[in-house]
């Protein structure tokens, strides 16, 4: 494979025949797993549950992303940036989801906090997603820009225990963290975490 094979145009589809058939069974892998979770997840909803019916959404959200490299220009650029928006909206689901898991161990400020991140990234997603469109469609390079920023965007907040505990739960057993809270965005974690 010559190095110009992987100097692509904006909107153009791979020609070498060795990485459409990567990109394919990297798709088919994702597609599949993500029916495979939704199956299990399926498979163990209660009624009533709403965490279960958003697990489920978020997964069938990301899987029309899996399938845009059998698609040729035009239609592949305008199926790509279509399902990036799915992807998008199951990506901040996901932070929800993650939300309603362990908002229980976080004080009322801390989730004041994990919920104004959230909401103050999506302005940078749907940028994020008229970039995407641009780049893929008309070939403008504002997805080259935003791009880099990405990381910063996904660093959300996550609850991090230290091994002695000081949170006694119940139905969870022991938990905790004898420091007190404190905020980090760390390039090594890439997320921000409760300690």
């Amino acid at each position: 494979m010559e190095s110009g094979d992987m100097m692509l145009s904006a909107g153009q589809r791979p020609t070498d025949p060795g990485i459409l058939v990567v990109e394919a069974w990297g798709q088919g892998f994702l597609v599949g797993s993500l029916i495979i979770m939704i199956a299990i997840t399926a498979a163990n909803m209660k009624y009533g549950v709403l965490l279960h019916k958003l697990i489920v959404a978020e997964l069938a959200l990301a899987l029309g992303h899996g399938t845009f490299i059998f698609l040729h220009a035009p239609a592949q650029g305008w199926y790509l940036s279509a399902t990036a928006i799915g992807l998008t909206i199951s990506h901040t689901l996901h932070n929800v989801i993650a939300w309603m898991k362990i908002r229980g161990f976080f004080t009322p400020w801390g989730t004041r906090l994990y919920l104004i991140t959230l909401l103050a990234a999506q302005p940078y997603w749907v940028v994020e997603i008229y970039a995407n469109f641009a780049f893929f469609n008309r070939g403008q390079a504002l997805y080259t820009t935003t791009r880099p920023l990405e990381p910063l965007f996904r660093c959300g907040v996550r609850a991090q225990f230290s091994p002695t505990p000081h949170v006694a739960d119940p139905d969870l057993g022991t938990l905790g963290g004898s420091s007190p809270p404190a905020f980090s965005c760390t390039p090594s974690s890439g997320a921000m975490g409760v300690r």
